[in-house]
Formats: structure tokens, sequence, C-alpha cells
């Protein structure tokens, strides 16, 4: 009796350790051979966000790893690098990732004029569905830099402009692996969107961890779109 409790014990916890980590899985009844679905729902939505690029050097990296951790992310892309490496911008599609640009040249908008600056929104926006068959209207401004007169132009061509909630500052030389790490655990909410950045190799060291670690504590990653639709959703009611 006591070897049938351990091993029940050991199959239970490695189910649950299954549950946790991917959200989902069937249990297999001995008696009836019947299958079992148990699920997991996440009751956390976070998106993590990826900023300039692409990158021959580092984009393929993160794309297999996103792919492995099954989860779906948002790509604000340079034009010119999109321009540049259209079978890249097809592997992004292809894997399911969402679009939004990030300007030709990462351009500070706030010294841009208006017919220049809805140029840039255009151009960068053709680039993205001409190598991928993508149209979006996501737009992220480079380095946050914006002012309320660009962002009312932004709206008002019909783009949405989308900052961010927690940023690791993976772009500073001085940032570490673990910095990055420790600032997405410590600091990510429900309904948060993480900046990152795709030329960064601490970044995509640090990714995993980030990953299985915000799973862990129960959250579901969605692009940047599916949180928006999330959220509009919650006001609705």
């Amino acid at each position: 009796m006591r070897l049938n409790f351990k091993v029940y014990r050991y199959e239970l916890i490695f189910v649950l350790l299954v549950l946790i980590l991917t959200g989902s899985a069937s249990i297999i009844s001995k008696s009836t051979q019947e299958l079992i679905p148990v699920t997991q729902s996440y009751p956390y939505s976070v998106a993590l966000t990826f900023d300039d690029g692409p990158y021959p050097q580092y984009t393929q990296k993160l794309l297999t790893i996103l792919e492995s951790e099954n989860v779906k992310a948002t790509f604000f892309v340079i034009g010119r690098h999109a321009q540049d490496n259209p079978e890249l911008m097809k592997m992004i599609a292809v894997k399911g990732h969402e679009f939004g640009g990030h300007t030709f040249n990462h351009s500070n908008i706030k010294h841009l004029s208006y017919s220049k600056l809805l140029s840039d929104l255009s151009t960068t926006r053709d680039i993205i569905e001409k190598t991928t068959g993508e149209k979006t209207y996501l737009f992220r401004p480079p380095g946050g830099q914006y002012n309320k007169k660009s962002l009312q132009e932004i709206s008002q061509a019909g783009y949405t402009t989308v900052l961010w909630s927690i940023l690791p500052k993976d772009c500073e030389a001085s940032v570490t692996k673990k910095n990055i790490s420790d600032t997405v655990l410590t600091k990510t909410h429900t309904n948060d969107i993480v900046l990152l950045h795709m030329g960064r190799e601490r970044t995509l060291e640090a990714l995993p961890e980030i990953i299985c670690s915000l799973r862990l504590k129960g959250f579901k990653f969605v692009t940047v779109s599916e949180l928006l639709d999330e959220t509009s959703k919650k006001k609705e009611n």
C-alpha cells in the first residue's frame, strides 16, 4: 500500500507541473483508458513586444525561442530594416506574430512635420504589407519621443500609438541578463506591455526564464491587439 501511494503522489506532481508549464494536459484513466482533459485558465495577460529590426543575426533566434515556448508577440519594425530583410519579415508573419510600425529610420517624430510624419508612417506600413501581406495601424514612437501634437496627428490618421508599461532598458550597455529578468518578473502585472529589443543577445538569453516564470505566476501571452481587445471588452462590461 505504501508503494502504491508513492507512485500516485509522483504521478500527481508530474501532472501538476505539466499544467503549470503548458496550461493544459490530458490524463488517461487507468481503469477506462479514457482521455480526461484537464485545463488551466491563466488569470492574467501580458504582451511581449520587440522593437527595431528585423536583424539577420538575432531575429531567427528570437523566433525559435518564441516558437519553442508557444508565445505570440508583437514586432515593432523599422521600415528600412523590414525592406532590407523581406524573408525575415515573412518568417515573423508565418509564425503568427503581429506587426507594428516604428518609423522608417527610427526617427524622433517630434522633429517631423505633419506631412513627413504621415508619409513615414504610411511608407513603413506599406513595406510591412508588401513583405508579409499584413496591414497594421499599430505604431510605437522610437525612444518614446513624442508630444501631444504628434500623438493627435497619428490618431487622426487612424493609427493606434502603443507605448509600454514595463521597460527593462535592455538596449543599455550596462544592463545585464539578470537586470532584464528581474525588472520584468518583479514589475509585471496583468494587462502590462513589456518593451524589449530584437537586437540584443542578453535579451534572448533572459527570454526563456521570463516566459517560464511569468507562466508560473499565472500569465498568458497575447499580442498587443489581443490585449487591447481584452481591456476594451472589460471596460464595456
